[in-house]
Formats: structure tokens, sequence, C-alpha cells
């Protein structure tokens, strides 16, 4: 087998063992085997698709699933749990960690000379793993634009050989804006640092992360989605008023929360009347975060949440990156194979791995595995009978079922070379492809003797159930209020102009009744206290959201009879988090809400304002409860 065969087989799976294959079909003139250029419109599959526009996992379904990718065995790590202290012997690993980030192997520089000792030992020490304290404080931050993951501190180019340049060794993956990262580390040269990322350890651009608290970090990420890219790509409008969140590219899925602006009021030199606003992180010139609005045409294509989970949306939203060029780790401004069904599936509201073996095995998608012992009459049954959206796993490689046609499966997948034995000769033959491509899955080849269908491990289901038996589940929240039900007196102050620079509290006296309904899934509170500033009173409504094991607050005053927009949060080892967005004289802040346990019967709820994304916050209202009784 060619070289380039061999390389393609180790990034994106072309794999090896495995049976004859039956006899081949016909070629077409783009020397793809039982094709024909209808195949290349998604409405051919939409219309051979059952029940196309059928909901297959709903808003809950989906977020479980989400919540699930988080737990043991679903593949993404949770750097919310990771440790506020880290020791040297955490970083180190992660610095090792990151060094086996990318497959591919380290042979030759951007000239094509050979990688020698010293090379290594440079990138090495680039690291400056030899200056990792004994302990340090965790620091955490937002990508603030699509962001390269690299396995050392560097930006030079290698690659397994000197013809072999669409693998580059050190890629790692890729940040998009608005993910949080853990930073732990800082290179030699002071130009990158170790982020502990959703997908594990790797290096990226200082310039390209913001930081700020992890309260600030997570609870940004944390921010039920404005508008979600549904377009291959999209941009923020051009505004030189704002160069940080101008023209800023959004890949498929990316979520980015609503930014409340007042309609008639220009927003980076613009009115926001014919674009959708949202909130950015951005990165101020000491490196620290801030939150910024920016603006997305109405025209471009998104959505205001996740796309329906269907199979004709699973089909419009893959040929959308038909015929891009393939990008191993998202190079190239482009996707690979693991990339291009993870944003699929990310613009529906499910999380995918970054990487093909991870896919195979989560526990938080459904999946049937294969091994060695099941036959190849077994195996073409099973993609006879797969579903659309179906994946079909190989090692290094992930194809995603479309259809079928005459009973034969069809593909959509991300893939250098289309490998297959000629009809007229019988000898196998290589159709090079480098980009997204629909193609018969039965035919093709992995080497010489296997076929794609022999090499299969696993077939995922992410469209079918509930996450796997052993995904754990979300945090059962339902009972964090219970605690609460009864009468309460209330000794409440507020601040009279929040965010005016005053400091002038009033205060006031009166009651809090707190009612569950809905069997406990919900709770009522009724607040009703007097002061020298006159009378507040008003309702709050909170809703348990089983799927995410969060709470969504909603607030009203009755002076207005308005309701505010929901907090959204949880309680983390008895105390509650919650943050929301809200306009005070005509400016867009963040609110955070936190519920403390005082001791004897005693709680506390303080709430504060940020005008700045979270980097500063005002507290405005201050409530001790103490019970009365039930």
């Amino acid at each position: 087998m060619k070289a380039a065969h061999l390389l393609a087989a180790l990034a994106c799976g072309l794999a090896f063992s495995g049976r004859a294959s039956a006899a081949p079909p016909a070629v077409s003139q783009s020397g793809i085997p039982a094709f024909d250029e209808a195949m290349l419109s998604p409405d051919y599959w939409i219309r051979r698709a059952p029940e196309p526009d059928a909901v297959l996992r709903d808003a809950r379904a989906t977020a479980a699933q989400r919540a699930a990718a988080y737990a043991p065995g679903g593949g993404f790590l949770d750097i919310r749990t990771l440790p506020a202290t880290l020791t040297r012997a955490q970083v180190l690993d992660w610095i090792r960690g990151a060094e086996q980030q990318s497959p591919i192997k380290l042979a030759v520089d951007d000239a094509g000379r050979p990688v020698g000792p010293d090379t290594l030992q440079a990138l090495r020490d680039a690291t400056a793993a030899g200056q990792v304290p004994a302990t340090a404080s965790a620091r955490h931050g937002l990508a603030v634009r699509r962001a390269a993951l690299r396995t050392y501190p560097s930006d030079r180019t290698f690659f397994a050989a000197p013809d072999q340049r669409d693998y580059e060794s050190l890629t790692a993956g890729t940040l998009f804006p608005g993910e949080p990262v853990l930073v732990a580390h800082t290179s030699a040269d002071g130009r990158w640092l170790l982020a502990v990322t959703t997908q594990g350890p790797a290096w990226v651009h200082a310039d390209d992360i913001a930081l700020g608290p992890a309260d600030t970090v997570f609870g940004y990420a944390a921010l039920p989605p404005g508008r979600v890219v549904t377009g291959d790509h999209v941009h923020t409008v051009f505004t030189p008023e704002a160069p940080a969140v101008s023209q800023l590219d959004l890949d498929m899925g990316v979520a980015l929360p609503r930014a409340d602006v007042l309609p008639d009021q220009p927003v980076n030199g613009a009115s926001p009347y014919a674009s959708w606003a949202v909130q950015l992180p951005v990165r101020r010139a000491d490196g620290t975060l801030t939150i910024q609005p920016a603006l997305i045409r109405r025209s471009a294509d998104t959505a205001p949440g996740y796309l329906p989970l269907t199979r004709a949306n699973i089909i419009r939203q893959s040929f959308k990156l038909l015929g891009e060029r393939y990008g191993w780790g998202h190079q190239f401004d482009a996707r690979d194979c693991s990339g291009l069904v993870a944003e699929t599936y990310r613009s529906m509201g499910l999380l995918l791995q970054h990487s093909s073996g991870l896919q195979g095995t989560s526990t938080a998608l459904e999946h049937r595995t294969f091994t060695a012992t099941d036959s190849h009459a077994a195996r073409v049954q099973a993609v006879r009978e797969a579903q659309v959206g179906d994946l079909v796993v190989v090692p290094g490689h992930v194809l995603m079922i479309i259809g079928h046609v005459n009973g034969e499966p069809y593909v959509i997948q991300d893939v250098p070379y289309a490998v297959f034995k000629d009809p007229a000769t019988g000898a196998l033959r290589g159709t090079k492809l480098n980009q997204v491509s629909v193609t018969p899955l039965l035919p093709l080849h992995a080497d010489d003797t296997t076929l794609y269908v022999d090499a299969m491990t696993s077939l995922v289901q992410p469209t079918r159930g509930q996450a796997a038996t052993t995904t754990s589940a979300p945090h059962d929240g339902q009972h964090d209020f219970d605690w609460e039900i009864g009468n309460w007196d209330t000794q409440l102050k507020r601040l009279r102009e929040p965010l005016s620079g005053k400091t002038d509290w009033v205060e006031y006296t009166g009651t809090s009744v707190v009612k569950a309904v809905m069997g406990g899934r919900a709770n009522l509170v009724e607040l009703d206290v007097h002061g020298s500033a006159g009378r507040i009173a008003g309702v709050s409504l909170r809703l348990y959201q089983p799927a995410s094991g969060q709470w969504a607050l909603h607030f009203a005053n009755l002076a207005n009879g308005l309701m505010t927009e929901p907090m959204q949060g949880s309680f983390k080892d008895g105390r509650g988090t919650f943050y929301g967005t809200d306009t005070v004289n005509g400016r867009a802040v963040r609110v955070r809400f936190l519920v403390v346990p005082m001791g004897g019967g005693q709680w506390r709820f303080e709430q504060a304002y940020s005008a700045d994304g979270g980097q500063r916050w005002e507290t405005n209202w201050i409530a001790i409860d103490t019970r009365r009784g039930r």
C-alpha cells in the first residue's frame, strides 16, 4: 500500500483486517463506485428517509445526553471539577498528556529535514516543565476566537513524511469562541498557556484566552444559547469600533448567549434591528476577560436554539459541509472526519467527542460493538439496517449513514481516499477525495484485503434512546429547595441606585412564604416587606429542569407585573449559585444570585449585578430569612 494510504489509515482511519468484498458496482466518471450526481443533493436523501421530520430525541433527551457526555466514560472532561490548587505532579502529567494528543509521527520539519534529538529537546524545553512550582492556583479563561491547540508550545510545523502535509504533527484540536479552559502553566517564552480543555490538556496561544474568575468563566459557559450557528461558518458583523468581535469566525454548532440591548441604540457602531445581538468573550490588553456584545446578521445561517434532532436536519446539516477540504484536527479552517459528525450533531444539541475512537466508545451514546467474532454477514446486515445518522466507526475514522439505495448503505464522510476494487480489472483503485464526500459504504476498502465494514469496531446510534446504562445521570436536584418550604421572617436591604457608584441602602422587614407545587418540581415564593422607602411585594417561580439538574428562577415585582429573564443554576455543597441577564437603566448586565446557609435556621439571599461581563460584581440585594415554622 502506498505511504499516502498508510498515513490516511492513521489520521482518518483506513483500518486493517478483513475479508473479500462482494462483486463491485460500476464506477462513475468522478471515480466513485455506485454513485451519481443526484446523490450530492440533501433532498435526494431526505426523500428516502422514513419520517424525515419526526423528532428523534426531544430537548430534554438531548440535554440529558450533553450532561452524560461529562460523566465518567462520556469522553468529555468536566473542568469545573478540577482542583483550585494544582500540584507539580498534576501539571507535569498534563504536559506529558499534551505531547500525546496527536498520533501523527513527528519525523520531518517544514523544509523536509529529519527531526533530530536537538529539535525534540528544544520543544520540550519550551514547556518550562522544570519551572513548575510545587503548588499553584488554577486559572480559568474563555477562548476568544477559533484557536489551534498544540502538543507543544510552538508554531513550527512537522510532518510524518515530506509528502504528507495534510497531517501536521503538533495539531491537537481546536477551541471555539466561548469555550472554558483551566490554565495550568505558562511556556518558557510566556506566549503559550497549558490549557486543560474539555478535550484534555494542550497548548494554546495566550492571546487566544481571556482570563477571569472561575465563577465568571463557568457562568458564561452555562448561559442558555441565544443563537446557535447552523451554517458551516458564520461571521460576526464587521465593526472597526470593536475589532475584537469584528468578523469573528464561528463554526457550526457554536452556541452564544443572547445580549440584551436596546433596539434603538447602536451596538459597536451599528443598529441591532436587522441583526442578532450575542455576548462574546474579549481579551483586554492585560489578558483579562470582559464580555462584549456583537452582532450577527439575521440573514446568516443561525437559529434561536438547537435545531430539532430529525433525520432531515441530520442530512441538511451534514450536507452544508459537503466538498469542504479535509482538515486534520480542524486545520485549514475546516474539519476532519470526527469534526464533521460532531459539528453536525452539535447544531442539534448533542455532544460528540473530538475523536472517532471516543465517539465509538462513549457511554453517552448508544452503540453496538463489533469484534473479530462477528461475521462479515452480521456486519453487513447491521449496516443495511442502520438508520440515518448512525455512525460507522473503524480505527481512526468515522462515517455517517445518510440512507440506502436498493438496500445498500451510503455514507457522508471526510476522507482522503475512496479505495475500492475496479469492476473492470479487479485491481484495487484509489480515488483521492480529501474532502467531505458522499460514497457507498460496502464497496470501500481500507487496504488490499480489508473492507470498511469488516474493520468496523462500533455502530453508534446517537439518535436512539437515552445514554447508555453505564452513564451517570445528571445531579438530581429536585429536592434542593425542600428545606425552604414554609414561612420565614425576612430582613432585607437593597441598594437604592445600583451601578451608580452610590452606596445608599434602604432596609425592609416582612415575610417570605415558600410553597411547593407540581409535586416538588417547582416552588413559589411570595415576598412581602415594608420599609421607609415603601413596600416590595413580589413572587418568584422556581422550576426544576431534570435533564440538566438545574433550576430556572423567575422573578416578578407586583408593582409592574413583569417577569424577569430566568436565572439558571444549581446547588453545590449546600450553596446555590445562579446566573442570568437583566437591563438596568438601559444597560445590559449580568446577574448573580446566591443562596447561602448561615446556620441556626437562617439563610442569606444575595443578588449582584455586573456591567463588565462578570469581572466586577456589585451586591445590590441582601435578604436574611429566619424560619418561623412550617
